[in-house]
């Protein structure tokens, strides 16, 4: 057989299945594994570098076809069949839209931290990222992200960055939720749960691997004597999946994980626990069969909470429409998902930036942006722009916007922050495009709260000096009568219920005017 010919044509392929199209013609298997070595090492056959197979198996590929559509597919394909962990991994990323944050990586790989005769998480992303299949691009505002290979051809649909955003928001609100209702129906212990983000470069951990949320369980069947006659608990485990519909493929990590977790002796009985948008129902039957508990968010917390969450993804995907069309939208959010502990606080600052952008437009006309990207090739650095306004040729309105609580006051080191690494950048990437060169530029800092004494003479000082562009500044009072000019007049009613007058700020609004009468009595 012509092996070089024979991959041109046929494509790549695994060691594995070129050996047995090669017995076929009545050469043993060693000297079939002779010819394929003959055959890389005059060059024109290549081994992929990179991963490793079971039993010794490796991926061949003519040169001429590296990086082809073909090439990708016979790839994925060779992964998804030979490669458990590998194939769990990608898949799983597959359903989330083709981007996590890297930090969950290890939640979501399907892979231990550590365990023995399994390939470790870390050793995983690794090995994807060497054969190109993923890479980590690090988004401003969000941080390094884990995505596939810009190169590599895979069937998928990729959600946008403005969708990513959403969905990381939404996830945190998830998790908020899920802990609640573990809590309530005493299944954890309820000082004693973790979830992802609670503490600084720390994962949730039961096992060998990591999870979106865990808790030690004193529920009596998961109850174990300890060698000292002490009761020992159990563990509850969730992993959640807010806007991704788990199909054969992508449920598969989860169940990897349940598996591998329950092989573990010395660990007392873990309930397992998946949270997602939906399951196909070859999915949920394997789960189910697995002896997981498979909750969509509908099923789990009823029809609001799912329709909330959902709008709340397309809200903060399409900022800009959403803030031009329906600015009511901010209403309607926080009275279906704001009663969530933890969710006001998650959401305040999308849809603060979302009412500002419907004021902005409504008031000094122009085009908007919410979230808008700029990039500076020279120095591998992206830029965030909360909102962006234009008027074509004369003007370029970029807000900086703080959905801090009323009563927070910002800091002159933070404003300074902003001019130095915000501002000067901005400006110098913005003037450097055509259509901005004969436009004024202005910058603007918009709170809920207020400002130290020092960060507000700062700014004025920064706005009597700078001379090439304008800088100013709104806090929360200023704010809400910017607000006030505008119609309908239930956008400040938004405001002030959302924004500006939470019931703690009212009280410490009193307090500061009542230790303000003091001081001056």
């Amino acid at each position: 057989m012509d092996i070089p010919g024979y991959l041109l044509r046929c494509g790549p392929c695994l060691s594995a299945d070129l050996i047995e199209e090669i017995a076929k013609n009545g050469v043993k298997h060693a000297t079939a594994r002779k010819r394929i070595q003959r055959a890389v090492d005059q060059g024109s056959i290549k081994r992929l570098i990179g991963i490793t197979f079971p039993k010794k198996v490796s991926f061949l590929y003519h040169e001429n076809t590296y990086g082809t559509p073909e090439y990708w597919d016979a790839l994925i394909q060779a992964i998804d069949d030979s490669s458990p962990a590998y194939s769990a991994a990608l898949n799983s990323l597959r359903a989330r839209g083709g981007i996590v944050l890297e930090k969950y990586f290890p939640i979501i790989s399907g892979s231990p931290i550590r365990q023995q005769k399994q390939v470790a998480s870390d050793d995983v992303l690794e090995r994807l990222k060497a054969v190109n299949v993923i890479q980590t691009i690090n988004y401003d505002g969000i941080g390094p992200c884990i995505t596939f290979h810009q190169n590599c051809h895979i069937r998928i649909n990729r959600i946008s960055l403005e969708e990513f955003r959403g969905q990381i928001i939404a996830e945190q609100i998830l998790i908020s939720a899920v802990r609640e209702w573990a809590r309530k129906l005493n299944i954890v212990s309820y000082n004693a749960i973790e979830c992802r983000d609670e503490k600084e470069d720390h994962l949730p951990t039961v096992g060998t691997f990591n999870w979106d949320i865990t808790a030690p369980s004193y529920l009596r069947p998961f109850l174990r004597n300890g060698r000292d006659s002490s009761l020992k608990a159990g563990f509850f485990v969730c992993d959640i999946a807010v806007d991704a519909i788990m199909d054969m493929r992508s449920i598969q990590a989860f169940i990897r994980k349940t598996e591998l977790t329950s092989v573990l002796k010395k660990l007392n009985p873990v309930l397992f626990c998946i949270v997602a948008k939906g399951f196909t129902k070859e999915a949920f039957q394997a789960a189910k069969s697995a002896g997981i508990i498979v909750c969509t968010i509908e099923n789990l917390f009823g029809k609001n909470i799912a329709e909330g969450l959902s709008s709340l993804i397309d809200t903060l995907s399409r900022m800009a429409s959403m803030a031009a069309k329906r600015p009511e939208i901010v209403d309607e959010i926080f009275q279906k998902i704001g009663h969530i502990e933890g969710a006001a606080k998650n959401i305040r600052g999308s849809l603060f930036e979302l009412l500002v952008g419907h004021c902005v437009l409504k008031e000094d006309h122009g085009s908007i942006d919410i979230g808008k990207i700029i990039n500076d090739p020279a120095l591998a650095k992206s830029y965030e722009i909360d909102i962006f306004r234009v008027l074509e040729h004369k003007q370029v309105w970029i807000y900086e916007c703080k959905a801090y609580q009323p009563t927070v006051r910002i800091k002159k080191e933070e404003v300074e922050r902003w001019y130095k690494d915000r501002v000067v950048p901005i400006a110098r990437l913005l003037r450097q495009e055509s259509r901005f060169r004969e436009s004024k530029f202005y910058f603007e800092y918009w709170t809920c709260g207020g400002f130290e004494d020092e960060a507000e003479e700062y700014l004025k000082q920064l706005a009597e000096r700078i001379k090439q562009y304008s800088i100013g500044y709104k806090d929360g009072e200023a704010v809400r009568e910017y607000i006030k000019r505008v119609r309908p007049k239930s956008l400040l009613k938004s405001y002030d219920e959302h924004f500006y007058k939470h019931p703690l700020s009212k009280l410490e609004r009193a307090f500061d005017k009542s230790m303000e009468g003091e001081c001056s009595g």
